[in-house]
C-alpha cells in the first residue's frame, strides 16, 4: 500500500534523456520536474526520490502502438532492474504508449502556437520529455 503523504516519482525513460515528474502529497496532480541524461542517471534519480521523500516510482513502459515490446520497452526494463538495486522502494510500471504525443498536445495549447506554427522544432525535446513523464503520473493518478 503507497504512503497517503508521500509523492511518486515518474519517469519517462527515453534512450538519450529520462523526464521526470513527481505528484503533490495527497496524489491528486502531477507536475514536472526535469529532464536528465539517461546516461548515468541512476544517482540523480535516488537524489530525488530522497530529496522529495517519494513513496514510489512510476516508471513508463513503452510499447509499440501493436502492443508488442519493442527495444526500448527491453531497454527500459533492464533500466528498471538497475535501479531497483538501488532503492527499496516500491518501483509500479504503466503502459505508456501516445504520452510524448499528449505531452507535446498539452505544451502547444498552454502556449497557444497557431497550426501552421506547430512542429516538433517548437517544443525543446527536455519539455517534451519532462512533460511525458507529467502525462503518464497524471494518468496513473488519475485512476488510483
Amino acid at each position: 500500500m503507497l504512503n497517503d503523504q508521500q509523492p511518486i516519482l515518474a519517469l519517462d525513460v527515453g534512450e538519450s534523456r529520462i523526464g521526470i515528474a513527481i505528484s503533490d502529497p495527497t496524489k491528486t496532480l502531477a507536475s514536472p520536474v526535469k529532464t536528465i541524461k539517461t546516461i548515468n542517471a541512476l544517482n540523480e534519480i535516488i537524489e530525488c526520490i530522497d530529496r522529495n521523500n517519494a513513496s514510489s516510482i512510476l516508471i513508463g513502459l513503452p510499447y509499440l502502438p501493436s502492443g508488442l515490446k519493442g527495444t526500448q520497452f527491453k531497454k527500459t526494463q533492464t533500466f528498471i532492474k538497475e535501479i531497483s538495486s538501488y532503492t527499496k522502494i516500491p518501483i509500479i510500471t504503466i503502459d505508456e504508449r501516445f504520452s510524448t504525443i499528449e505531452a507535446k498536445k498539452k505544451i502547444l495549447e498552454s502556449i497557444n502556437l497557431n497550426k501552421s506554427k506547430r512542429s516538433k522544432k517548437t517544443i525543446p525535446k527536455d519539455l517534451i520529455d519532462s512533460a511525458s513523464a507529467t502525462v503518464i503520473l497524471q494518468s496513473y493518478l488519475d485512476n488510483l
